[in-house]
């Protein structure tokens, strides 16, 4: 009872992702993956896993930070599975949860980005990861993968900060603008 309660206070004091979008960036991940790791069986279990725990959070408006811990494991240890043996593969299987990484890492500025721009945020990261995952990540050696990861990574980084910059304003604007009229 008390992980879940430390877990409940934690969930809480950090500007976690509405319900629904971790799972969301997982499947970006699932599907990041399976770009490049075709030949992964289980990746399909994991997909509808990750698909369940979506309908789960949207539904009940729930989430809890131990299931996602959970569910980015088996995300990311089925990746890593099947890129078993080919180092281009896992530099894919690893930079699939680069959404995630932006959804986080946006939600912990001062004035985190509405839903909208959120969702903006995971097509970016998603763009980015189909790249290294059809590119990169399909090459025999390692180097053109972690080539791919670092353009894709830095080009969908300074999209977002743009994304952030030029957007968000206008979109508070247009609120407030909403909310006196």
């Amino acid at each position: 009872m008390r992980v879940h309660e430390n877990s409940q206070r934690m969930a809480s004091s950090w500007p976690w992702p509405e319900p629904g979008e971790v799972p969301a960036a997982l499947a970006v991940a699932v599907g990041a993956t399976y770009l490049c790791v075709p030949e992964t069986d289980v990746l399909a279990p994991v997909g509808w896993m990750v698909a369940g725990l979506f309908i789960l959070e949207r539904a009940l408006s729930w989430r809890h930070l131990l299931v996602h811990v959970a569910a980015v494991g088996a995300v990311l240890s089925t990746g890593l599975v099947g890129a078993t043996g080919r180092d281009s593969a896992e530099v894919g299987a690893l930079f699939a949860f680069w959404p995630l990484v932006l959804l986080i890492a946006t939600q912990a500025l001062p004035r985190p980005p509405d839903a909208g721009l959120r969702l903006l945020i995971l097509m970016v990261g998603g763009a980015a990861t189909a790249v290294v995952s059809r590119t990169g990540a399909l090459e025999p050696t390692i180097d053109p993968a972690l080539v791919a990861a670092g353009v894709a990574g830095g080009v969908s980084a300074i999209g977002v900060a743009l994304l952030l910059v030029i957007l968000a304003p206008r979109l508070a604007s247009s609120e407030s603008d909403h909310d006196s009229t």
